[in-house]
């Protein structure tokens, strides 16, 4: 296998590259991967704090809330009201218009935050009983009903938020949702939000949001890597969020799944130090045997209480990076490697472009295109060479102007030979008049001899109309077979230039019994064009003479000529009754000195020189492949730029 010069100079420097990139990179990936773990642990841990943060902040708003809606109107109005009679002597409003109003705060903060599933208000007499309740019940929020509103004087955090002064908010423990005293199924966990109200100085009720933590721990799951293992726990170690969700609440279905059991390194209290709020534990027993734990505290009042967040993985896990990043490393020396193979050889053809020049310029020499950027400026071999080329083919290019005045010699005879092929046509179609003037000559000549000239009139308009038909046909071949290239363009219709043909071909197709139909769409048969008029008649012809030759091979002998208008364009469509061109040979038809025909009968030069008349005039001449017939399509403008 033979390589070019600058492949052979890209594949060097190519591999001297991958030995100095696989050898750099080598060396980085072996002294760093003590340093990748250290940093995949620290990132375990920041994870591991983002979700603690998250939690805390779920349940900061969740107390801001509560201090919220004992600011609100509503929980004055109802003490003013409840203790005047059930009239609010500020601004008249009842006991119940100022609840309904309460209950639509409820309902509206409850809408605003999907994980509240329940606030009340409760009154610190007739043991705690509910004044005012909102629950979310699946998609609805419901106010419930005073029937259905119960006592809550027994409950833990009406007993602790009692005690508390105002502005202060007693937060319980996350546990499982209970009513009447029986853990509600589905379990929703739910932490509770109780705040004291004071009316007047004097404890009048408490406040308590319920606030759902299924969808929060559930997120919180979901959101975690898969290679990494998410938990939250209580002070106890229980768990309160797991990915299997049968170990979580232990403490309220009467289970003991605890941390400890499956982390037995993990201790809350590793140091005595009261600032130390999280640890890295090592399970060498344990598969997931990497486990951070942040204690994440909740409650202002009581700074010791606190949530458990965890995060577990492998150590295999956190070396991942350091494989990642190997693989990086190679991906990146291997893209460097393409990245200087690609340079190299970019260099490399600039190097050999003055070679390449010559060659591309050989290459548009032979198929007729242009010949530029030859390096004939350079002061070596190659410039030699390229100035060697340059005096070659300039001679070449003399001798193609002699070749075009030899074509443009051949395009003039090859006319002449279609005129030469309507001849026997022609002198049919002229003789027929010639000898009906003699016959009437002698009519006349004999008539006038005896005195009779009554006839004369119509004697001599047959001969008038005779000589206009022979004029017509000499003028049509006057104008057809003189020189027109440099004609200006003028206004004709369509129909003129057909017919200029059609004086002198229409007898030869009644002789040779080929049927010639012409049809005009609407409003097409007096549409004008700007051409050369005797130009575009010689296109025609030309078309009509191939039509004629292949109708000739046919049993079913017949030419048509359609003309329509499409997009400001003239279009001259003629088929003939012939099967088409071969498909090996379509692609040719218009390339100059091409020909299907035998030896003698024609010059190739037909097509070629058509297509480029009708380019000249802006339009263009195409075969139509789709015609079971054979079918060429001319699309002329009907105004010129």
């Amino acid at each position: 296998m033979r390589f070019r010069i600058s492949a052979k100079i890209s594949i060097l420097v190519g591999a001297l590259a991958a030995i100095v990139s696989i050898s750099i990179g080598s060396v980085l990936h072996y002294g760093s991967t003590e340093i990748i773990f250290n940093q995949s642990l620290e990132r375990l841990k920041y994870e591991t704090n983002i979700r603690a943060i998250k939690l805390i902040n779920d349940i900061d708003g969740l107390s801001r809330d509560a201090l919220y809606l004992v600011g609100t109107p509503p929980i004055a109005g109802i003490p003013r009201s409840t203790l005047n009679q059930g009239i609010d002597p500020i601004d008249g409003s009842t006991t119940e218009i100022w609840t309904r109003r309460l209950e639509t705060i409820f309902t509206e903060l409850i809408r605003a935050k999907p994980n509240y599933q329940q606030i009340r208000l409760i009154t610190v007499k007739d043991n705690g009983r509910e004044l005012v309740r909102v629950d979310r019940k699946g998609s609805m929020i419901v106010s419930i009903p005073d029937a259905a509103l119960q006592q809550k004087g027994d409950t833990e955090y009406f007993k602790r938020a009692v005690l508390m002064n105002s502005g202060e908010v007693y937060l319980s423990n996350i546990s499982l949702n209970r009513e009447h005293g029986v853990v509600t199924v589905p379990h929703q966990p739910v932490i509770r939000a109780a705040t004291p109200i004071y009316f007047n100085q004097e404890l009048y009720a408490i406040l308590v949001i319920n606030m759902n933590f299924s969808s929060i721990f559930k997120d919180l799951i979901d959101s975690t890597p898969r290679l990494l293992t998410p938990y939250i726990t209580n002070e106890q170690g229980y768990f309160l969020a797991n990915p299997d969700n049968s170990k979580t609440f232990g403490f309220d279905l009467d289970g003991d799944q605890l941390i400890f059991q499956d982390y037995p390194s993990v201790n809350f209290y590793k140091t005595n130090d009261v600032r130390d709020k999280e640890y890295t534990f090592f399970e060498p027993d344990n598969e997931l045997d990497v486990i951070h734990v942040v204690k994440a505290p909740f409650d202002p009042q009581h700074s010791e209480r606190f949530f458990g967040v965890a995060l577990a993985t492998s150590k295999n896990t956190l070396l991942e990076e350091s494989n990642r990043l190997r693989n990086y490393a190679f991906t990146f020396v291997t893209l460097m490697i393409v990245g200087i193979l690609l340079v190299s050889a970019t260099l490399a053809r600039r190097l050999m472009q003055p070679l390449r020049n010559i060659t591309q310029a050989a290459e548009d020499l032979a198929d007729g295109r242009e010949v530029e950027n030859l390096p004939t400026s350079n002061n070596d071999e190659i410039g030699e060479l390229a100035r060697a080329f340059d005096f070659m083919h300039r001679q070449l290019g003399d001798k193609e102007q002699a070749l075009l005045a030899t074509q443009a010699e051949s395009h003039q005879a090859n006319k002449m030979a279609s005129l030469g092929e309507m001849a026997s046509g022609m002198a049919h179609e002229i003789n027929s008049p010639l000898l009906e003037i003699n016959l009437i000559a002698e009519r006349v000549k004999r008539r006038s001899a005896k005195g009779k000239t009554q006839d004369l009139d119509e004697a001599m308009g047959n001969i008038i109309s005779s000589t206009k038909h022979m004029s017509n046909i000499i003028e049509s071949l006057r104008k057809i077979s003189r020189e027109s290239e440099k004609d200006a363009f003028e206004s004709c219709s369509v129909e003129e230039i057909i017919n200029d043909v059609l004086n002198l071909s229409k007898e030869r197709y009644r002789l040779k019994n080929v049927k010639l139909s012409i049809n005009y769409q609407t409003g097409c048969r007096n549409m004008t064009i700007e051409c050369q008029r005797l130009q575009i008649s010689q296109v025609v012809m030309n078309l009509l003479n191939n039509a004629f030759d292949e109708a000739q091979k046919q049993q079913n002998k017949w030419i048509t000529i359609d003309v329509s208008e499409r997009d400001s364009n003239a279009v001259i469509t003629i088929t003939d009754s012939g099967k088409g061109i071969e498909e090996s040979i379509r692609k040719r038809i218009f390339e100059p000195m091409f020909t299907t025909k035998e030896i003698g009968e024609g010059t190739g030069l037909g097509l070629s020189i058509s297509a480029s008349i009708v380019e000249n005039h802006g339009g263009s001449l195409r075969y139509d492949e789709k015609s079971k017939n054979t079918r060429f399509v001319m699309f002329l403008p009907k105004h010129t730029s």
